[in-house]
């Protein structure tokens, strides 16, 4: 007999816990299944994440200790490594207390152990009990991907998931592979003492190289060698022989590997095909933006998914998946919040919307780039080489960076809010930095991004009402009389003229001259006329105005009747104005008074319809 549950989550990772865990809070029945009670909590707890940081920590220990002579403390002594692994498992246990089994079990899930495989569109099989679902979600993750060379078996062979248990410290190690693993792992053991060579097609790919660049530096200056453009190609005599694609080779004594070449999918054995899900070709399941495979009541979450492989991604995963099965208007996947952290030393954060992303989509903005040469706390603790980059859009939000510093990743956290909730550069002035606080380098860059804004004749503008200590009451009656003159003098000049009106941008006046309303026009646009006696209103926007609609009806219910005393009213509006119209927030722009030859005559300044129409009347 089959045992029936809301939702069987197959994989204790990161995701799998998460959506597991809410379920079971909000008293739906759940079954949790992963292999072995060692298992849960995922590669994060057990081989990633965890035990890396801990290594990491200890390593930055010792470098801090063999640096101390400068502070008038002198250290000395060899590494002892099993007693510093002691110290990483040790971690894993203490994180281990509330992710295991029995502590599942205590909360009110079912928890079963061993190999999960499909034997229909609901149902899974473990040791030869069936169990249905009415959801299933597959969180399985993932593992190191192998390297197969030839004479590999003669030399001691490592990725994350065994180096952890390293007893003795070799002399000289490749890492083969300059990803994040590779490249934290072997700074940890060269920290250690050993001779670390990396080999691989380049150094972090994914990251900024100006980022890169400053990291590289610090890790040549630890000691570790790079060998970038290389392939592995086979282990002879205690040499890692390498190729490059101009056939050089090079040959690097070593007394172990380092494998870290990527990741594979653990969906071997599931039997897909049973359940109606189909696979790439790659080892990978197809799924859409809302995490579901083609059995649409069957999900995958975190690494399965394919993209980010981070534990906050399936975190990220987890919270779609909830959030969906209790909405009747699903949310799709969004990353352009995402972020991570190679956490080397210095550590380089990446937030938001990469710049590669941010070309590929023909957005507008602006790069501003920050030392930290002459921040006075990165003086002190002895980190000014750090270096941050930031995106702004035209309007001043943030939509993305990069840093490389000490910390970087902590540094990082109140920008990535700020790209997270759409915030602008000037909100951030808000905020009173204490001082001398690491934070206060993401001040130094918001400065700078203020001080680009102040043109020359705004600072001669200030300048004289300093100067001439005007009251604020006397600058806003001046700033009123103007734009009452110039309101009131546009309309008189309306009234009076038979000429052609053109409502345009003023680089656009010339191409509605001649009566061709559609002569230069985009085809990209969404654009529709209206006649109103022998009056053409021409109103464009571009495709992103989604209230464009609307606001034809809108304009046909209110111009019908007016009698308009032109030949050609062309509006239009330049993308911050179409989305002042999709918030239906008064906007403003150029009025061009053009004679009979299409020559421009007067220029003045509408805002909003309402105004427009008055003054055409």
């Amino acid at each position: 007999m089959k045992k029936t549950f809301d939702i069987i989550v197959i994989g204790a990772g990161s995701g799998g816990l998460n959506v597991a865990g809410f379920m079971n809070r909000i008293g739906l029945r759940v079954l949790l299944i992963d292999k072995e009670d060692r298992s849960i909590g995922g590669d994060c707890l057990n081989y990633g994440c965890v035990p890396s940081k801990a290594l990491l920590h200890t390593a930055r220990l010792i470098r801090e200790g063999r640096e101390s002579s400068r502070f008038g403390l002198s250290v000395s002594g060899t590494i002892d490594v099993k007693k510093a692994m002691e110290y990483v498992s040790g971690k894993q246990e203490h994180i281990r207390e509330h992710e295991n089994a029995e502590y599942f079990r205590a909360l009110g899930m079912t928890v079963v152990l061993g190999k999960a495989t499909f034997v229909d569109y609901q149902t899974v099989e473990v040791a030869g009990t069936k169990y249905r679902g009415k959801k299933i979600v597959i969180a399985t993750g993932s593992r190191p991907r192998t390297l197969n060379l030839p004479g590999i078996e003669s030399i001691n062979v490592f990725t994350n998931e065994n180096i952890f248990s390293l007893d003795v410290l070799p002399n000289r190690m490749v890492v083969v592979g300059a990803g994040p693993i590779g490249i934290e792992l072997g700074q940890a053991l060269s920290a250690f003492g050993t001779k670390v060579t990396v080999v691989g097609s380049g150094l972090l790919e994914k990251e900024d190289p100006e980022m890169v660049a400053v990291l590289r530096e610090q890790l040549e200056k630890d000691g570790m060698e790079f060998l970038l453009g290389y392939k592995p190609t086979e282990v002879k005599d205690g040499n890692l022989l390498v190729a490059n694609e101009a056939g050089e080779t090079q040959s690097i004594p070593t007394d172990a590997l380092l494998i870290s070449i990527g990741r594979e999918l653990n969906v071997e054995g599931l039997q897909l095909d049973t359940a109606g899900i189909q696979t790439n070709g790659r080892g990978g399941i197809v799924a859409d933006e809302y995490l579901q495979t083609t059995n649409k009541n069957i999900l995958v979450c975190g690494d399965v998914a394919g993209g980010h492989m981070f534990t906050h991604a399936a975190e990220l995963h987890a919270s779609l998946i909830i959030r969906n099965f209790f909405s009747p208007l699903k949310k799709k996947l969004n990353t352009d919040a995402m972020s991570w952290v190679t956490y080397t030393n210095p550590e380089i954060a990446t937030f938001g919307l990469e710049e590669k992303t941010l070309k590929h989509r023909g957005m507008q903005y602006e790069v501003l780039s920050q030392s930290f040469s002459n921040d006075d706390r990165a003086i002190v603790d002895e980190y000014k080489e750090g270096k941050m980059k930031l995106f702004v859009s035209q309007k001043g939000k943030v939509l993305g960076g990069t840093m490389v510093a000490q910390n970087a990743g902590e540094l990082t956290q109140e920008l990535m809010l700020a790209q997270a909730n759409g915030m602008k550069m000037q909100d951030f002035m808000k905020k009173v930095y204490p001082y001398p606080t690491a934070t206060r380098i993401n001040r130094s860059i918001v400065l700078q991004y203020m001080s680009r804004k102040l043109t020359e004749s705004s600072m001669k503008f200030l300048r004289t009402l300093f100067r001439l200590e005007i009251s604020g009451t006397v600058i806003v009656l001046l700033l009123t009389i103007v734009f009452v003159s110039a309101f009131l003098l546009s309309r008189d000049s309306i009234s009076k003229s038979d000429a052609n009106i053109v409502f345009t941008e003023k680089a656009q006046s010339q191409a509605f001259a001649n009566h061709a309303p559609y002569a230069d026009y985009s085809p990209e646009a969404y654009a529709f006329s209206l006649r109103a006696g022998r009056t053409v209103l021409f109103f464009a926007a571009t495709t992103w105005c989604s209230s464009c609609v609307e606001l034809d009806k809108e304009i046909r219910e209110r111009l019908s009747e007016i009698p308009l005393d032109v030949t050609i009213l062309k509006v239009d509006f330049d993308k911050d104005h179409e989305m002042k119209i999709r918030h239906k927030v008064t906007l403003q722009t150029t009025l061009i008074l053009l004679d009979e030859n299409g020559q421009e005559m007067k220029r003045f300044i509408g805002t909003g319809f309402d105004q427009m129409i008055h003054t055409i009347e």
